[in-house]
């Protein structure tokens, strides 16, 4: 993507849920476009990156909401912010959702629970080989 020269060097933690920490390696800010179209909202926005196994791609963080000005609904996998053209809701897709749920769950029982301690750690190697043969 080329954005490395635009990466600045992150100093601070983040928390989880469960008190546990990670310091992000770097941020970047980058223009966001959040969009249900014609309804869309365009506005810059700092990412945390960070070294880290996740089904996610990527986190709003409370900030993110404050500053979008969203509503989350858990239950039906939905987020609804303003835009010019009104309120717009995106959602996120259920089975994609169950899919991944169900792969939490799976490594879950094969490797226990997530333990927090080992999240800055590199994945093992039988992980990095299965990320390689979907790619």
């Amino acid at each position: 993507m080329g954005i490395e020269a635009h990466l600045i060097l992150a100093m601070n933690p983040i928390y989880g849920f469960i008190g546990d920490s990670i310091i992000p390696r770097e941020t970047i800010v980058l223009i966001t476009e959040m969009k249900k179209a014609p309804k869309t909202i365009t506005t810059p926005m700092e990412y945390l990156v960070v070294k880290k196994s996740s089904s996610y791609h990527g986190v709003l963080g409370r900030w993110a909401h404050i500053d979008l000005e969203t509503m989350t609904h858990t239950k039906f996998l939905c987020m609804k912010f303003s835009t010019d053209h009104g309120i717009a809701t995106v959602r996120e897709n259920q089975s994609e959702f169950m899919a991944c749920k169900v792969n939490v769950i799976d490594v879950e029982m094969k490797d226990g629970p997530l333990d927090p301690k080992r999240m800055d750690d590199e994945p093992k190697e039988e992980d990095k080989q299965s990320m390689e043969q979907e790619d």
